[in-house]
This record gives C-alpha cells, sequence and structure tokens, in this order.
C-alpha cells in the first residue's frame, strides 16, 4: 500500500468511510428504485399489460436509431437462415 493510504492515517481513513457511506446511500436510493419499478411493473401486469415486452419496448427505446435498425437487420437474418435451413430440411426429411 501507498504512504497515507494505509488506514492508519487519520484524514486517509476518514475519507475512506466518506466513500463508504455515500456509496452505501446511493445503493439505498438504487434498491429503493428498484422497488418502485417492480411496483410500477406489477400494476401494469394487473392491468393486463405483458411486462416482458414492456421491458423490451424500454430497452428498445435506450437504443439510437441506427443500432435498432442494424439489430432488427440482424435479427430479421437470422431468422429467416433457420426458417430456410429448416423448410429444407423437412423437404429432405418431412417427419423431422
Amino acid at each position: 500500500m501507498r504512504e497515507g493510504h494505509n488506514g492508519l492515517d487519520g484524514i486517509s481513513a476518514e475519507q475512506l468511510c466518506g466513500y463508504v457511506s455515500r456509496v452505501e446511500r446511493v445503493q439505498e436510493e438504487i434498491d429503493g428504485l428498484n422497488d418502485d419499478k417492480k411496483e410500477i411493473f406489477g400494476e401494469a401486469k394487473s392491468l393486463g399489460f405483458d411486462v416482458p415486452t414492456i421491458k423490451k419496448v424500454i430497452q428498445r427505446r435506450r437504443k439510437d436509431r441506427q443500432e435498432l435498425n442494424e439489430e432488427d437487420q440482424l435479427l430479421t437474418l437470422y431468422e429467416d437462415i433457420i426458417n430456410r435451413l429448416l423448410a429444407a430440411q423437412k423437404e429432405v426429411d418431412p417427419l423431422a
């Protein structure tokens, strides 16, 4: 450890305690916000909304338009490839 940061220096110990306290306060706020988020999703679910779909909408809204378009194009491409492969396998083996 570096000199002055070994936990014995009064100022360093106070700084350390300050950092730990700040992080603990932030974590408590995060926990409270996560509880609020669970409650919101619970309300939505109780009204018949599909929570995983709402989460997906939120996730997609965070992305920029170009990133979202590229993701959608890749998803469509991969689905098309898989569907063609499965269709070809069924032509070869109708029981597959």
